[in-house]
């Protein structure tokens, strides 16, 4: 790597480091000046709701389900534009009153533009539905021209797979294999600890400094920010009283 690189890389650093010390300020400001309604009104609250997460094991088997749908229950890809419904003899493109009753549903999450209109319908019909947010390694990229919501490579490592316990075997085997092209990867002169700077000391003794630097400026400007806010709700208070 040569020192032109490695002082474009020290750069960056520094310029994140900034970054981080100017969404510090920002947010104790907006935390140390309280507007006058949250001085008067704090009874307001957020509705939400609140899901227990898919335990890994849970997550494969609805993952199964892409594969073999179960009887009775909607196998639904929700893409940006548009609702897969997938089953037995295949996928199709399905509108949202096209759901019919089920006993169950199964909801890979690709974009959430129809996901709210896919649970109001489901929760309207009483059915009970759990949903999965499908990772990014088996997302298809996007301009895909098949428009495949999956990607072509966990599409291949499916083919012939009709039980759970060769779908496992098929999903290890991907994940843990290399992918077909990076990037990012070694090519880009970023993987060993001699590229990154251990060649030349003289930068990384400049990158140490320049985090250390931006740290001590970021507890400074914590304090300041800190003691004005106090300051600042102090006064609110007295000039209330």
């Amino acid at each position: 790597m040569t020192p032109e690189t490695e002082l474009s890389r020290w750069l960056a650093d520094i310029a994140a480091n900034l970054l981080c010390v100017v969404l510090a300020v920002l947010v104790l400001l907006s935390v140390a000046r309280p507007s006058p309604d949250a001085q008067t009104d704090r009874t307001t609250m957020i509705a939400r709701v609140e899901a227990a997460p898919l335990g890994g094991a849970r997550a494969v088997e609805l993952l199964f389900h892409r594969v073999a749908p179960p009887p009775g229950r909607l196998v639904l890809e929700l893409a940006p534009d548009r609702i897969v419904l997938r089953g037995a003899d295949g996928a199709r493109t399905v509108t949202v009153p096209d759901l019919a009753d089920a006993r169950s549903a199964t909801l890979f999450v690709f974009a959430p533009e129809y996901y709210g209109a896919v649970v109001a319908r489901l929760t309207a019909l009483g059915v009970a539905f759990e949903e999965l947010s499908v990772p990014e390694a088996l997302r298809a990229k996007p301009g895909t021209a098949d428009r495949s919501l999956w990607a072509p490579q966990f599409e291949a490592a499916l083919e012939g797979v009709k039980s759970p316990a060769g779908f496992r075997a098929a999903l290890r085997a991907f994940l843990v294999s290399d992918p077909p092209d990076d990037p990012d990867g070694a090519g880009d002169g970023s993987g060993s600890a001699a590229e990154n700077g251990a060649s030349h000391p003289r930068f990384a003794a400049l990158r140490r400094f320049g985090n250390l630097a931006m740290a001590v400026l970021t507890l400074f400007l914590t304090y300041v920010v800190f003691r004005r806010g106090i300051r600042g709700i102090r006064g609110t208070r007295q000039a209330g009283g």
